[in-house]
């Protein structure tokens, strides 16, 4: 009894990790897309919002920039 209530305590602390980390990574890219969304919000990409963009946004920022020169 005692040992299969550990396990499940266990197991629900294990679950609580994953959830909180998967909401950490969530919270991670949704403040990179608006950063995104605020820089290309004016149409036209400077070079210092090019500096500040964040590291994963930097492609897709640089694609847009691209496109919007044509």
């Amino acid at each position: 009894m005692i040992l299969s209530s550990s396990w499940r305590i266990s197991q629900l602390i294990d679950r609580k990790n994953e959830t909180q980390h998967r909401l950490r990574a969530i919270t991670l890219e949704l403040e990179d897309l608006r950063a995104y969304g605020r820089n290309i919000a004016d149409g036209g990409i400077s070079i210092g919002e090019l500096m500040k963009v964040p590291t994963s946004m930097y492609n897709r920022q640089m694609q847009y920039m691209n496109s919007a020169a044509q």
